[in-house]
């Protein structure tokens, strides 16, 4: 259930004008930041733009701050969830009340240059083969202060089966996932579902997605470093207070790409317009990248294993060397 509270031109909800971008901030609780990110899409070079911030039942100030955002400026709607539905129906809400030709997802929390829709509708109109468009990119802290940049070009193939090829070997703790805050072309999203949720689940939803789109249209990066990624100021999901916790991590992280692969090897076999030949050496390439994720976790597992018993045995020998034997009791008796 929807409610919607939405400044309008024509008494609608939206301007009687279709923008040429439209940009989906799905939000929930996002109050410290969200004043921050609007500012930095409202210092957009290009203007042309409609802004649809899509409230997943906040109960902090939320609502209170992108109302006042959506009074000042025509080109931005608000639209609140009565129950929280979860992120992938929220991205899903925000894309399916845009209207623009290209569309973008922006998280509440995160930084863009002023150049950055600019660089990327430019990337786009230059090649109309293009379903997706991105920049270089970095994490930044809690202060905004840069901590790790990375770069995607290496993804770039010169043909869509290389570009696949590439993504599937392209590591998932290098960023690629990211590549789904890019601008896209909204008929070929619309095509690719939306934020859909490929696996059923949550985990690797932004890769899964990023994967269909390249199987639908080229990919165009710019060289220049034009968004920032906040990290949150939580735990990273990866901290275990125990060995017992960060095994069980491990499994619970090899069960995630278990069908994680799995279902890359589905899409691969209902893309159109690849050959057999094409679709069994991106179907290789999971192989691959399934069985090396596999090696190396099962061998973390099994180190953690050994250092758990290790550590077993050096707590048995200190308990047993300050222990006194019961000889040694009875002759102090």
């Amino acid at each position: 259930m929807l409610l919607h509270d939405d400044k309008s031109d024509n008494g609608e909800g939206f301007s009687s004008t279709t923008p040429s971008v439209s940009i989906g901030l799905p939000v929930f609780n996002g109050e410290a930041l969200l004043p921050q990110a609007m500012d930095s899409l409202l210092s957009q070079t290009f203007t042309d733009f409609e802004i649809i911030i899509s409230d997943n039942a906040s109960t902090d100030g939320t609502q209170k701050i992108a109302q006042k955002y959506a009074a000042q400026d025509a080109r931005i709607s608000y639209i609140r969830s009565a129950v929280n539905e979860g992120p992938a129906a929220n991205f899903q809400r925000a894309f399916s009340a845009s209207r623009g030709k290209f569309f973008m997802w922006a998280a509440h929390d995160d930084l863009w240059e002023s150049e950055f829709i600019a660089e990327l509708v430019s990337l786009l109109e230059s090649d109309p083969g293009a379903s997706l468009a991105f920049c270089r990119f970095d994490n930044i802290d809690m202060d905004a202060k840069s901590v790790k940049q990375y770069d995607l070009r290496d993804v770039i193939g010169p043909s869509r089966k290389q570009t696949l090829h590439r993504y599937i070997l392209h590591p998932g703790n290098r960023g690629k996932g990211n590549l789904l805050m890019g601008l896209m072309r909204r008929e070929i999203l619309q095509e690719a579902k939306g934020c859909y949720l490929w696996s059923g689940r949550y985990w690797g939803g932004d890769m899964l997605t990023v994967f269909r789109l390249l199987s639908l249209g080229s990919l165009q990066l710019s060289d220049r470093l034009l968004f920032h990624k906040r990290l949150g100021s939580e735990k990273p999901r990866h901290h275990h207070e125990t060995r017992d916790q960060k095994i069980a991590f491990l499994r619970e992280q090899m069960q995630q790409y278990r069908v994680y692969w799995s279902t890359i090897h589905w899409m691969i076999r209902g893309f159109a317009g690849f050959t057999r030949q094409d679709k069994w050496q991106l179907h290789i390439s999971v192989l691959w990248c399934d069985w090396l994720q596999r090696l190396g976790t099962y061998r973390t597992i099994m180190r953690e294993y050994r250092r758990s018993a290790r550590d077993k045995i050096l707590k048995r020998d200190a308990q047993i060397s300050t222990t006194p034997s019961a000889n040694s009791t009875r002759r102090a008796a």
